[in-house]
């Protein structure tokens, strides 16, 4: 699950490693791809924000349905600049593959 910066300069794509679906950014030019942040969830299909300061993802960091028995995914924004993460989505359902509105004109914090 590639995905392009904005500006051309970065790709960020989910990859697993030591068992869990983590995301990581690279260069076009071949730099060795650097873990985005580590966790012990699955963070899956990375979208960057129309300004580049921000990946939107899917993860199972949201916890368990105990009625099916499986991990439930929600929405999470990764804001660059301030390394902090939040979730946008909010409920008992299964929430993946975010976009982003090609012409928001929101910044990152």
């Amino acid at each position: 699950y590639p995905a392009w910066s904005p500006d051309g300069t970065r790709i960020v794509f989910q990859s697993e490693r030591d068992g869990n679906h983590q995301l990581f950014v690279t260069t076009p030019d071949g730099e060795p791809a650097r873990p985005l942040f580590t966790s012990q969830f699955n963070d899956d299909w990375p979208a960057w924000s129309p300004d580049g300061g921000r990946i939107a993802f899917g993860s199972d960091r949201a916890g368990l349905d105990s009625r099916a028995g499986v991990r439930t995914y929600a929405i999470y924004i990764y804001t660059l600049r301030t390394a902090s993460l939040r979730r946008v989505t909010q409920g008992a359902r299964d929430a993946r593959y975010p976009a982003w509105h090609p012409q928001s004109t929101t910044r990152a914090p």
